[in-house]
């Protein structure tokens, strides 16, 4: 039987050999990691081997947070990221900053608001409008609707899209009442 040098070197839990287990005090990041993640500022997620992988996070030369890695590397590996994106000085943005930043910034699809979406607005509009009052001009309400759309769409994309959900809300509801009438009209008529 042939015995290899390496034969004896230890192996972390992915089988791939690991360092020495005899660690003397190093100062900086150890030369041997593998880096598996960067933030700005220098921090860095490096995964050590050896009988224990470790994730370390360093900012700059010096060690900022340290645990162990194990076959729950997934979970941990999100965690380490947050970690690091911390020690950077970057703070996780909540579901609503990032929406509010979207607003701010004018656009939720990156996309301006395009013409067909501004004549589906009027259109509702003006359906809406006129199903509310029949007696209403409709070149006086296609004009306010096209005013209307137009200055929707000037705020941005995403103030617009809240707009024409308005009026689609509006449209929804009026077809939901509208079917109840028939729905009473027609059990009225069959109880007659």
């Amino acid at each position: 039987m042939v015995h290899y040098a390496h034969d004896a070197q230890p192996r972390d839990w992915h089988g791939r050999y690991a360092g020495s287990s005899q660690r003397g005090r190093e100062s900086g990041p150890p030369q041997d990691a593998e880096e598996i993640h960067t933030e700005a500022g220098g921090v860095r997620v490096l995964l050590t081997a050896g009988p224990t992988p470790m994730y370390q996070i360093w900012k700059g030369d010096e060690l900022a947070h340290e645990q162990p890695a194990t076959r729950a590397w997934k979970s941990e590996q999100t965690a380490v990221h947050n970690i690091a994106a911390q020690a950077a000085g970057i703070v996780p943005l909540t579901a609503t900053q990032q929406i509010n930043g979207h607003l701010r910034g004018g656009s939720s699809a990156g996309l301006p608001v395009s013409v067909r979406e501004q004549l589906d607005y009027q259109a509702l509009y003006v359906e809406n409008k006129l199903a509310e009052n029949p007696a209403l001009n409709p070149s006086v309400v296609q004009a306010k609707g096209r005013e209307l759309a137009q200055k929707w769409a000037d705020q941005g994309p995403a103030y617009f899209q809240r707009q024409l959900q308005v009026q689609q809300s509006r449209s929804y509801q009026r077809i939901l009442e509208e079917e109840d009438i028939d729905r009473n009209k027609d059990i009225d008529q069959e109880g007659a």
